[in-house]
C-alpha cells in the first residue's frame, strides 16, 4: 500500500472519528418551572459536540441542549446552520435570562450579557409554544446515554 494511500486512509477514518465525536450520545429531559417538560433533547457536553451543534442539519428535531462545566459569558452563533433558531441562555441557579432569535447562516455572535451555564437551542417560536419565558427556571435536568451507548458504559 503506498503512503499516500495509508495517509488518505487515516484522514479519512480521522474525520470519520471527529464527526462520530460531534454527534450526541445523551439525550435530556429537561422541566421548566411553568410546568414545559422537553424531552429527548441532544445533550452537546464536548467540545466538539458544541462545535457542531445544530449546523449542517435541515430538521433540527427538538433542538439542542448546550451543558458547559462552569459558568461563563457565553457566545453562539449560526454558521452553517440553516433552520432559523432561538437559543436561551441559563444561569448556574437555573433561571432563564435572556432568549434570542437567530437568523440561519449567519456568522452575527449572539453574547449571553452575563454568566451561563447552560444554553438551550430550539426552532424559532418554540419557546413561545412551550409557554417557556424570560425568568422560568430549569427545575430539572436527566440526561441519559442513548441505546447504543448505554451498552457501552
Amino acid at each position: 500500500m503506498s503512503r499516500w494511500l495509508a495517509g488518505a486512509l487515516i484522514a479519512a477514518t480521522g474525520i470519520a472519528s471527529a464527526q462520530e465525536q460531534a454527534a450526541p450520545t445523551r439525550f435530556c429531559e429537561l422541566l421548566f418551572s411553568n410546568g414545559a417538560t422537553l424531552t429527548d433533547v441532544p445533550l452537546a457536553e464536548t467540545p466538539a459536540q458544541m462545535a457542531k451543534g445544530l449546523s449542517g442539519v435541515d430538521q433540527v428535531g427538538r433542538g439542542m441542549f448546550f451543558a458547559w462545566s462552569d459558568e461563563q459569558p457565553r457566545v453562539v452563533w449560526m454558521r452553517g446552520t440553516r433552520v432559523p433558531l432561538s437559543v436561551g441562555f441559563i444561569a448556574a441557579d437555573g433561571t432563564l435570562f435572556a432568549i434570542e432569535d437567530m437568523t440561519p447562516n449567519t456568522d452575527t455572535p449572539h453574547l449571553s450579557m452575563k454568566p451561563a451555564k447552560d444554553a438551550l437551542e430550539l426552532p424559532q417560536g418554540e419557546f413561545a409554544r412551550q409557554g417557556i419565558n424570560q425568568g422560568d427556571r430549569l427545575l430539572r435536568r436527566h440526561c441519559q446515554p442513548t441505546q447504543s451507548e448505554k451498552g457501552h458504559d
